[in-house]
């Protein structure tokens, strides 16, 4: 049985259940420049189109999004130092 044969207030519960973090929390990877999305099903979404626009949002509304400033500032100390090192500006490579 497809799962969007389910009723709309059971699949709202697999839903919730599949895409909420153990945590409440999603986290900005600076090095990714991705969100860390491991600790949810997010493959649920890539299942098909139909589930796709069911469940596109709900990561984003059932989680809170956490972006840590010193992960930032430990990524541009970085990109400082190899600039510095290799002699070059990042700005010109990119």
């Amino acid at each position: 049985m497809p799962l969007t044969s389910l009723p709309v207030e059971l699949r709202s519960q697999i839903y919730t259940y599949a895409l909420s973090s153990p945590t409440g929390t999603l986290t900005f990877n600076p090095l990714t420049g991705r969100f860390d999305v491991s600790t949810i099903g997010a493959g649920l979404l890539t299942t098909s189109r139909s589930l796709y626009e069911e469940t596109r949002y709900l990561p984003l509304q059932l989680n809170r999004l956490v972006i840590d400033a010193w992960g930032y500032m430990g990524l541009l100390s970085k990109l400082n130092r190899l600039e510095q090192e290799m002699g070059w500006m990042l700005s010109e490579v990119l």
